[in-house]
């Protein structure tokens, strides 16, 4: 890893790797393309999408429908990670890569349910995001915001592993409440701030800027708005998912049918004043 332009000698980019699980009808194009977007504005996480061997045993048994033991999945771990280090370098051989994928620290992110009904879990590096129990009634904000908010929570866990042994247990809206289940989460979510007792922590390991990148990726300005087809915003919208009014894993008739009157509305408001102003350039003509 090469220190990040501007960044203290202690401070370097932290590859985390992310595996795409069973993620159900969610458009993961756009979640993706939302996350390596984070890649371009902040110093610290580097966001990398690798491959998934979604015939591996422990893939499958995180894609099942059915709720499952928390404390199995965390004991087949270790025996994941042997078999995905062998499956990524199988898939590397031939190609030339230099740079070795790396399996520490990895996110996998999938709609599986824990028997517990927890949200998050793992084992050392390797942390798992379950979003099963998402349901419509959590949003706002958007299942996708939920995703990218959970993972950069996992991430700072990666880095500064003092914050999990400081965790507040008051509710502030704070990236590192402790949330006991997903419906609590969405206060973190569209709150988006790190409270005072977290950047202290922060600080004292060395990451004072940190808090501050985590603001820019929490107050979402950075995704722009739906109708700015150069924002993050609006190529997702291009891509099928409106941040702004599709909520869950794709847009229901509802939202799609509100998004086409949206559109229709301005559509109309600018044939309107079209006409308008074409009608008093004729009278204005007129006149002289």
């Amino acid at each position: 890893m090469s220190t990040s332009p501007g960044a203290s000698p202690s401070r370097q980019f932290r590859r985390i790797g992310i595996l795409l699980g069973d993620l159900g009808k969610l458009n993961k194009t756009v979640l993706q393309f939302l996350v390596l977007q984070m890649n371009t504005f902040q110093r610290t996480f580097e966001y990398e999408f690798l491959p998934v061997d979604y015939n591996d045993p422990f893939i499958q048994k995180l894609s099942s429908k059915a709720p499952v033991d928390m404390y199995e999945v965390i004991s087949e771990i270790p025996a994941f990670i042997k078999r995905y280090e062998k499956y990524l370098d199988k898939k590397t051989e031939g190609y030339g890569v230099k740079e070795k994928a790396s399996t520490s620290p990895l996110v996998l992110i999938t709609m599986a349910c824990l028997e517990n009904r927890h949200y998050l879990t793992g084992r050392g590096g390797f942390a798992i995001l379950t979003l099963g129990y998402w349901k419509r009634y959590m949003a706002p904000p958007s299942l996708i915001e939920f995703i990218f908010t959970l993972l950069v929570r996992l991430s700072v866990g990666f880095v500064c592993p003092a914050l999990e042994s400081s965790a507040h247990f008051g509710t502030r809206g704070c990236l590192f409440d402790v949330t006991s289940n997903l419906n609590e989460v969405r206060l973190k979510v569209l709150n988006g701030f790190v409270c005072h007792s977290c950047r202290t922590v922060l600080a004292s390991e060395g990451f004072s800027e940190l808090p501050n990148e985590l603001s820019l990726i929490l107050k979402k300005d950075w995704l722009g708005k739906a109708s700015e087809p150069e924002k993050p915003a609006g190529v997702a919208a291009h891509l099928g998912y409106d941040l702004f009014t599709t909520k869950g894993p794709q847009p229901t008739d509802w939202e799609t049918a509100k998004k086409t009157l949206q559109e229709e509305w301005v559509k109309q408001v600018l044939t309107i004043l079209a006409v308008i102003v074409g009608a008093a350039l004729l009278l204005w003509f007129g006149l002289k």
